[in-house]
């Protein structure tokens, strides 16, 4: 099963385009700031990651504020056909207020 959510913060974005075959397309970056167990010891972690998101999730996305703390769903897959590097398909999104 390839699932992912995550809770972090938009803190950059393209400009919305478009593919090829006329679907709006968002790259943007998230960041995670926060605290996790890990066999049993609190482990702190703060990373950014490579987002994208299709369709009218782009849309949607290309309106939140920057800094926007996010609650982000989707899935992992190869940037490109022959990359090795991942990047986080966002499919879902809801805002979180604090």
């Amino acid at each position: 099963m390839n699932q992912l959510c995550l809770q972090a913060f938009i803190v950059e974005r393209d400009t919305l385009r478009y593919t090829p075959s006329g679907l709006p397309a968002l790259n943007f970056k998230l960041m995670y700031e926060g605290e996790v167990l890990e066999v049993g010891l609190k482990r702190k972690l703060m990373f950014e990651m490579v987002t994208v998101a299709l369709g009218d999730v782009a849309m949607s996305l290309d309106r939140v504020p920057l800094n926007t703390r996010l609650i982000c769903e989707g899935f992992l897959a190869k940037k490109t056909r022959l990359s090795k590097m991942l990047e986080f398909h966002v499919t879902a999104f809801s805002e979180q207020k604090n």
